[in-house]
Formats: structure tokens, sequence, C-alpha cells
């Protein structure tokens, strides 16, 4: 079997990759910081975000170097796993709005399942999500450092120009979880498709990963999560081990930016039609 994990960018992300897939026996995990398998996550990443064109190019150089890949999951009886938070856009990207939207990303590694001699068929996709209001400020005291002016004012503009989009595209379009779940669903199938949620993830972790563990063909990430929950590795480091109303900017002098109770209410109101369609959809709920 052949997983790609897609973690929007955050810390929980991180954590699943690092302490809970990584360590899985039955798993051939390759994630971000690991230094020889990141030629590949390279690719992939290019190749969800370039022109039609220089895609076929990329599509045929990933096969390639995916091929040994499948070839020793087939004989040791493991399943591949490509894990990249960073796959769609980074964070500075996410706030120029730059990269590709849901359904290019879903349309590009649908397309990977045609090359069939090299064992990618099929596809599956482990999309974690996160609600939004947490998310786009975590993202936006990430990135401060690399934006022009950080500050509360600059932040609110761009939560405001992001609400005032009547149809986005592009990084923003990730803000809409129920256009997420249906592009991938139907490029690549619903049983093929599963989400997660950060939050389900720090409340309930054992029963998170035990979903998890099912649709990658797992039988030892119980145990990895059990190992995390020993070494108190489960909600503070997913980022959600209580609820923040201010984050710390990458600023000289040091400045805050606050989510106050108005602004999450305003953030979750407008993306309360795509939360209530996609719990229609699946079991997924804050």
């Amino acid at each position: 079997m052949f997983v790609i994990q897609i973690g929007l960018p955050g810390v929980s992300a991180h954590f699943l990759q690092r302490h809970i897939l990584a360590k899985a026996r039955d798993l051939i995990v390759l994630r971000r910081g690991q230094g020889a398998p990141e030629p590949v996550l390279a690719t992939l990443r290019a190749y969800v975000r370039c022109n039609e064109l220089k895609a076929q190019l990329l599509r045929f150089r990933l096969h390639s170097q995916l091929a040994p890949l499948i070839q020793r999951a087939r004989a040791e009886e493991r399943t591949v796993v490509l894990a990249d938070e960073f796959l769609a856009f980074g964070a500075t990207n996410f706030w120029h709005n730059r990269g590709p939207s849901p359904e290019k990303v879903a349309r590009r590694i649908a397309g990977l399942s045609s090359y069939t001699v090299t064992g990618l068929t099929p596809i599956r996709v482990s999309l974690l999500l996160r609600r939004q209001d947490q998310w786009l400020a975590e993202r936006y005291a990430t990135a401060s450092s690399d934006l022009p002016m950080p500050s509360q004012s600059d932040f609110d503009a761009r939560i405001d120009a992001i609400i005032a989009a009547t149809d986005p595209e592009g990084p923003f379009a990730w803000l809409d979880h129920r256009r997420i779940y249906r592009d991938f669903a139907r490029e690549l199938g619903v049983d093929n498709i599963l989400v997660t949620r950060e939050e389900r993830l720090a409340r309930r972790p054992r029963r998170t990963i035990a979903a998890l563990a099912n649709f990658v063909e797992s039988g030892d990430l119980p145990r990895t999560m059990r190992q995390a929950i020993r070494l108190e590795r489960t909600a503070a480091q997913t980022g959600m081990s209580a609820p923040r109303m201010t984050w710390q900017l990458n600023t000289t002098p040091p400045t805050r930016i606050d989510l106050g109770k108005a602004r999450r209410r305003q953030i979750l109101s407008h993306f309360a039609d795509s939360e209530k369609g996609l719990h229609r959809l699946i079991d997924a709920t804050f």
C-alpha cells in the first residue's frame, strides 16, 4: 500500500509524523528532516505545485525514485508513507496566497496511480486538519519573521481579506474542509481518504490512532501511540493541550497577536457551513 500523509503546517503534523508514524515497525515512512528521503519529498512537492508540462517530467522522476521503495515494501509486507506537512504550501507562501488548491493537489496525486508498474495503486491520502481560527493564528505567528510588518493590525487585515473572499483559490481554499474532502474523494475515492482532526488527536489519541492504523494497515501504530502517551508526548506536543488566545510573534521588540472571542467566533462562523457539510459526509467533529 502507498499512503501520502498531508498534515497542514503545524505542531500536530510534526508530532504525528515523528513520534507515531515514523516509529511503527510495519511502515516505511519518508518525512521531512530525515536526510536521504528528502529528494523524494522535494520532487513530490514540486510535482503538485508546478504547471502541467513540468508535471509530466516530475511524474516520471517520482516513479523512478519510488520504485525501489515500493519493491521493498512488497517484499517486507509493509506500507510506504510519504509524510509532508508543507506539501501544498510553505508558511509564508500561504499568507501571499501562493500555492495549489486542494483540487490541484488531489488531481496530481491521482495522476500517479496510472503507473501501476511501480505498485502505486491504490494511493491513499491521510489528511490532518485543525479548526481554522487556531490554525490561522499559529501560522501567522510562525511566519511572522518572514512577513514585512507583522502586527495585530496586519493579522486582522489579512483575516478580514480571507473572510471577504467569496471563492478562494490556492492556499486559502485549504481552509474549506468540506471542499478538501470532496476534492480528494472525487479524485481518489472515498475509501482512500481519511480525515483526522488535531483536536480529536489531542482528546482521544488512542481512538484516533486506531482509525489511522486501520487506514494504513499498520498493526504497530497503537503501540507507538501507547509509547508516546507513556513518554507524555500527547496533547502538549500536539500544541492542543490548552486553549490559546495569544501568540508570540518573532519581532523585535517582542509583540503578540490576540485571537479574542469575537474574532474566533467570526472565523468559525464563516466556515460553519463547510464544517456542517463535512460532518454530514464523515464522522469528523471538533
